[in-house]
C-alpha cells in the first residue's frame, strides 16, 4: 500500500509538471497556440482584450469602406 501511495504521489507531481495551459488563436489560415503556464493572468487578459480591440477595429474599418456605416464619432474610445 505504501508503494502504491508513493507511485500515486510521483505520478501526480509529474502530471502537474508536464501539464500545459494553452492560449489558442484560430484564424482562417490555421491557428497559433502559446503556453501560458508562466504568464501572469492579468497579462493574458490584456493580450486577449487587445486582440478583440484589433479585431473590432478591423471589422469597423471594413464596414466603413464597404459603405455599411458612416464614419462618425466613435462611441468606443481607443484604449
Amino acid at each position: 500500500m505504501v508503494i502504491g501511495f508513493i507511485l500515486a504521489l510521483v505520478f501526480l507531481i509529474i502530471y502537474f509538471i508536464k501539464r500545459k495551459t494553452l492560449l489558442c488563436i484560430e484564424y482562417a489560415g490555421g491557428n497559433i497556440a502559446f503556453d501560458v503556464k508562466w504568464i501572469p493572468k492579468h497579462e493574458q487578459e490584456d493580450f486577449i482584450r487587445n486582440v478583440h480591440l484589433a479585431k473590432d477595429k478591423a471589422y469597423s474599418n471594413a464596414a466603413v469602406d464597404q459603405g455599411f456605416v458612416s464614419k462618425e464619432e466613435d462611441p468606443i474610445p481607443d484604449l
